[in-house]
């Protein structure tokens, strides 16, 4: 943000732990450098814009700022204003499209994401939900974990002989569930190329 003062965003479930991580190495490695650092996380709400119109959406929300592709290329961060509050503009996508990420101060984080609605409105923007992203997420190759999303069973991934039958297990009460045996739930199969000279690229789409 400046010459001496920086953001670092670890995601959030992270952050704690990244600090305290840099806290350590500070007193132990990083001994020679005048640095501190500040958890800031509950001074920012935070919402992402994505998607095709995003950008128009962005000029719509921040009219007095520049937000052209120079202005602020990819993994950059500017400051901006709205609704006379000073926020904060990054260009990262988590879902694969053109987006951006929104930080308000907390307390008028509400206000800003209204306003943005309102201001998207024209543009076809309509909020999404945590399902919604880690969908576009594993679209787009970007798996951080929880989009492995703690629904596949054992079953599910040809495991199902490796579970105990004749004793509590963990997950044995969801396993018998009727909706956790539907035969139209995906499934893990084993894929082989017709041409095995052409192996399948890691990470191909099909």
């Amino acid at each position: 943000l400046e010459e001496t003062r920086y953001l670092i965003t670890t995601t959030t479930a992270h952050a704690a732990g990244v600090l305290s991580h840099i806290e350590y190495l500070l007193e132990t490695a990083w001994i020679d450098l005048r640095a501190a650092v500040a958890s800031v996380s509950d001074h920012w709400a935070t919402f992402a814009i994505a998607g095709p119109n995003s950008q128009a959406i962005l000029a719509a929300l921040f009219p007095n700022t520049d937000t052209s592709d120079e202005a602020i290329p990819f993994l950059a961060v500017r400051e901006a204003g709205c609704l006379g509050l000073g926020c904060l503009i990054m260009r990262n996508s988590y879902s694969g499209e053109r987006a951006y990420e929104v930080y308000a101060p907390a307390d008028w984080g509400a206000s800003v994401w209204s306003r943005a609605l309102a201001v998207g409105a024209p543009h076809g923007l309509k909020p999404y939900g945590t399902e919604a992203m880690g969908v576009l997420r594993i679209e787009k190759g970007h798996v951080a974990g929880p989009e492995l999303d703690g629904r596949v069973t054992a079953e599910d991934i040809g495991l199902g002989r490796m579970t105990a039958r004749r004793k509590p297990c963990v997950g044995g009460t969801l396993r018998d569930r009727p909706g956790l045996h539907d035969p139209r739930r995906p499934r893990l199969v084993g894929l082989r190329p017709l041409d095995n000279r052409a192996p399948l690229q890691s990470g191909a789409l099909l």
